[in-house]
This record gives C-alpha cells, structure tokens and sequence, in this order.
C-alpha cells in the first residue's frame, strides 16, 4: 500500500509576537552596548550592518527557522494519518543551528468512509489537528492556518480513491 504525504503542518517553539518582541529588546540591548563601547553614536550604515548580522545571529526570520516539529499528514488505503516529527534538541530557543528531526509516532489516523462528503472528512481532519494543538498547552504552538486555507479546497473523497 502506497502512502501519500499531502501537508506538513509546522510546529513552533514560540509564537510569532513574543519572539519578535524580544528580538527587538535584545537589539536595542546590543546596539546600545556598541554605542557604549565606542563613546560615538551610531552611524545609520553601521546600525544598519550591526542590525544585519545581529538578524543572522538570532536565526531569524521566525516562520522558517524557529520550526521544532511538523504533523506530517499523508494518506495510507482509506485511513488519513498525522505522523508527528520533533526536534532532538536538549533545549528549545533561537539558536538551534543543527536540528535533526525524528519521527517521534502516530498523532492520530481517521479511517475515511465512501459516503463522508470532502467537507466533513475535512472538519474530522481540522478536529484532529486541533486537538493536538490543544495537547501542546502553551508549550508548542501547531501553526495550521495553511491547512485550513487550503483544506477545504481539497476534494478529500477522490483523493481517497486515488
């Protein structure tokens, strides 16, 4: 039997705000110190290029590098599965440099009936993603605005008979 991956629904350490609010405290922070440092205030070319390489340092931007874990969704006979995929990493936080991905189990896996209409097998689907958000608490957050973009758009019942 032949698996079909169909999303990969990314999950975060943080969320958006508060990473990028504290982003902005340490800048200032480091900026400030260069400034100190040199008795001189800031040239625009050179805040701009300490801005620049302080971005880097931080792993940034957010949506792509602070990433811990997916849901991998794909479909197997007439079931659809999230298989759930993390980080080894001994601590979370803007510095992971080298992140090695392991297949940590099933999420969950919903059987899909010949007579369930595209619409219904995708609210099952949303519910199942949403309660693994649920699960998380605070801890994780489990970004699925993709999927529900996308989701509903998609015609689950042939999808299922591909």
């Amino acid at each position: 039997m032949d698996d079909k991956y169909l999303f990969d629904i990314p999950i975060y350490w943080c969320k958006q705000e508060p990473f990028y609010k504290t982003y902005g405290k340490k800048l200032n922070t480091f900026l400030k110190k260069f400034e100190k440092n040199s008795d001189y205030p800031l040239a625009e070319q050179l805040r701009m290029s300490l801005t620049d390489s302080f971005w880097r340092r931080y792993i940034s931007p957010w949506r792509f590098n602070q990433i811990v874990g997916y849901v991998r969704l794909f479909k197997t006979g007439r079931q659809l599965r999230g298989e759930l995929w993390f980080v080894s990493a001994k601590r979370m936080g803007t510095s992971m440099k080298h992140k090695h991905f392991s297949d940590i189990g099933k999420a969950f896996e919903l059987s899909v009936y010949k007579d369930e209409t595209s619409e219904k097998i995708f609210r099952n689907v949303l519910k199942q993603l949403k309660n693994i958000k649920k699960g998380n608490g605070k801890k994780y957050l489990l970004d699925i605005e993709t999927f529900e973009n996308m989701g509903r758009f998609v015609d689950w019942q042939s999808l299922m008979d591909s």
